[in-house]
């Protein structure tokens, strides 16, 4: 595991409220009391050795710059929550001065930094503070929320107003949209609202697993698994125990009280206000389904927890299925043989392969039960981590590799956190490819899961060039060697570019 807590990622000395990776990895966008949003490279904070290379100001002298770019009072209040779209050509922001702005990337070049973020378009709508923001996951929508009590969405091409939720009972605090886009979910003090966004119509209003505290954080950030399974809720409070609470998508269509249907994430001292997964699904050697879920607190640590397994039934079936087309084919071939005997032999010989057949059977049974035993379908912590800010977590964002994850404080500063597959439970996990991924989703929700990789490929350039191949020899006579300021060598490969 590694830590990193880069001290130049601020905001002059204010809380640091939202923090967001660009879907390429490359970017880091923060948010904060300054009223300003700074665009950050994230390849100084994850390595060291570039870190100690930089010039974050001068971009004619080569090296990595750590600040890209600077939106100085991009607000004119403090910014609540910055946003990357699903393709990573927009960045949204959020403010107390009731305004949302969208931000591209600008053509222009500038002296003075490496990269210029322009407005392209200002929402205005809500009659209070707007504390969160979020887009839909086939990037056609943007939801925003406010202390006014509503919900806008907003279209993402020309940025029109299409829908003014109705107003809740209470401020709203956050939102979280599931990846398939079905249920858009948001949460107020001891309040959870389930919107439907076929019809926009609200689905259910949950009021008795959450809240039950005075409310001492501005935000409320709750997420979804990868999977689409488990709503992931903060603020969970319940004699006297803080926790975050996993909500399964079933209790979104029945009373939300059945046994097995929510788990408690229980260990922190003081309230939970965040909850981030990561993007990816994971998978043990059975094939069963898991997520790592990341949480915040009000007591200033963060943990990380496994999801319970989506058990996955076909192993078993296809193991049964199996073992008994083998205990009939042992019989068939039995009973020929036997079919050369007398009548007596061959009664004897079925009564003894029948026989032979059902305790196959009840042993096939016994070994897929314990099987199903030994898998903990509970969720599991991972790790928790105290001490390493002075103040409540306000936001953690995950990186696309889905081991890696920044967290933010209000205390203003920002801690990155990289894991290896090794360091999750046993080390047997492994990531769920996409067309896996694809035959979860349509099996479990008959959900077509739009190809991402390849989404966000083709809009970066509609035509994509045909791959460069080269020989060894030709790659390492193009290397570039230099040296570092600090008389460190550096080969720089060659790349190539869509």
């Amino acid at each position: 595991m590694k830590i990193v807590k880069p001290h130049w990622v601020d905001h002059h000395g204010t809380p640091i409220f939202s923090i967001d990776v660009h879907p390429n990895g490359k970017r880091l966008a923060t948010c904060g009391g300054d009223s300003n949003i700074k665009i950050w490279d994230i390849e100084p904070i994850s390595d060291e050795l570039i870190e100690e290379d930089d010039h974050d100001h001068d971009i004619n002298i080569k090296g990595t710059p750590k600040l890209l770019y600077s939106i100085n009072n991009a607000h004119l209040k403090s910014i609540n929550s910055v946003k990357w779209s699903k393709d990573g050509k927009y960045l949204a922001s959020v403010s107390d001065d009731r305004e949302c702005i969208i931000w591209t990337l600008s053509p222009i070049r500038s002296l003075n930094s490496p990269e210029v973020w322009t407005s392209t378009v200002k929402l205005k709508g809500h009659g209070g503070d707007i504390t969160d923001v979020i887009w839909s996951p086939n990037n056609k929508y943007l939801a925003t929320c406010s202390l006014d009590k509503s919900i806008l969405i907003w279209e993402t091409e020309n940025f029109k107003i299409i829908k003014k939720l109705p107003k809740q009972e209470k401020f709203i605090n956050g939102m979280a949209w599931d990846p398939i886009g079905k249920y858009l979910v948001s949460q107020s003090d001891g309040l959870i609202t389930i919107w439907n966004t076929i019809d926009w119509s609200c689905e259910k209003v949950i009021k008795d697993i959450v809240g039950g505290i005075d409310l001492q954080s501005f935000f409320l950030r709750s997420s979804w698994t990868p999977d689409s399974k488990y709503f992931v809720s903060t603020q969970g409070y319940n004699n006297n125990i803080h926790s975050a609470i996993l909500i399964n998508r079933d209790c979104f269509l029945n009373d939300g009280k059945s046994s097995g249907d929510t788990f408690e994430l229980v260990g922190h001292s003081d309230a939970v206000t965040v909850s981030r997964c990561s993007p990816i699904i994971f998978k043990d050697n059975s094939n069963n389904f898991y997520s790592l879920i990341l949480l915040g607190s009000i007591d200033s640590s963060f943990s990380l927890w496994l999801s319970p397994p989506t058990i996955n039934n076909k192993n078993n079936n296809n193991n049964n299925n199996n073992n008994n087309n083998n205990n009939n084919n042992n019989n068939n071939n039995n009973n020929n043989n036997n079919n050369n005997n007398n009548n007596n032999n061959n009664n004897n010989n079925n009564n003894n392969n029948n026989n032979n057949n059902n305790n196959n059977n009840n042993n096939n049974n016994n070994n897929n039960n314990n099987n199903n035993n030994n898998i903990n379908e509970s969720p599991q912590l991972i790790m928790a981590c105290n001490q390493v800010f002075e103040n409540s977590i306000q936001d953690i964002s995950w990186c696309p590799d889905g081991l890696s994850f920044f967290v933010c404080s209000i205390d203003g500063s920002v801690v990155y956190v990289s894991l290896g597959l090794h360091e999750i439970i046993d080390g047997s996990l492994q990531p769920v490819l996409f067309r896996e991924k694809e035959q979860l989703f349509k099996k479990a929700y008959n959900f077509n899961l739009p190809n991402e990789i390849e989404l966000f490929i083709h809009q970066r350039n509609p035509n994509p060039t045909t791959p460069i191949t080269r020989s060894t020899n030709e790659v390492l006579s193009t290397q570039k060697e230099s040296k570092t300021l600090t008389g460190k060598k550096r080969i720089t490969p060659v790349t190539t570019q869509y």
